[in-house]
């Protein structure tokens, strides 16, 4: 069987490899040093899924160390990982340089409205990302205000996933608000959140944008 140092080793040497599915194989913190590091230098993959690796925090450092060298990859799906405040930092720390990557999921981890924070800090500078889903994480209201921000700012972003986090109203209409200046974001997705009224709301809001 081919170990993970194995992986790490062709992924340096590989011209020809462009998807990898690693999912549910609990890569671990020293595994995924050994992919980063590989990554950091690859030039032909595109595709790379590491889901539910037991990265957590540690390990995402190493995504983000060569997300920063990385000019290849377009879609990362980092999700049920233990991500929580500082991994989630880290990779938005790369989110801010890299130029490469379309799409990141980030769904299943730990990430809260202090994580969030900086994620989207990092949408108002990237230019390149057009997806990113983080379902299942614990982004309330105060999460959503910084999303708001970023949206006013980020002119590339056109599917966004927060499915049963624990955005309220205050959330949703912090969210609509920024929809009135932002025009490039296509899909939004709230299934599952804690709010009650959101059809009124979003009545509300469409009508403020229409007739301003």
């Amino acid at each position: 069987m081919m170990s993970v140092c194995n992986i790490g080793e062709l992924l340096k040497m590989n011209s020809t490899l462009t998807s990898l599915g690693l999912e549910g194989n609990h890569i671990g913190v020293e595994g995924l040093k050994r992919i980063g590091e590989a990554l950091a230098v690859n030039t032909t993959l595109l595709t790379l899924n590491l889901s539910a690796n037991d990265i957590g925090d540690v390990g995402s450092q190493y995504v983000s160390s060569a997300l920063k060298e990385n000019n290849s990859l377009s879609y990362l799906d980092l999700g049920a990982n233990e991500i929580g405040f500082i991994g989630s930092s880290e990779i938005a720390e790369a989110l801010q340089v890299n130029r490469a990557l379309k799409d990141l999921k980030l769904s299943y981890n730990q990430i809260d409205d202090d994580g969030f924070q900086s994620i989207c800090e990092a949408l108002k500078r990237n230019t390149t990302l057009t997806s990113l889903s983080l379902g299942c994480n614990n982004i309330g209201d105060v999460g959503s205000k910084h999303l708001s921000s970023a949206l006013k700012e980020n002119e590339i972003l056109a599917s966004l996933l927060l499915d049963q986090n624990q955005i309220g109203e205050e959330g949703l209409r912090s969210i609509c608000q920024a929809l009135r200046v932002n025009h490039t974001l296509m899909d939004v997705s709230l299934y599952r959140n804690n709010i009650d009224h959101g059809s009124q709301i979003l009545d509300e809001e469409l009508k403020v944008t229409l007739f301003e």
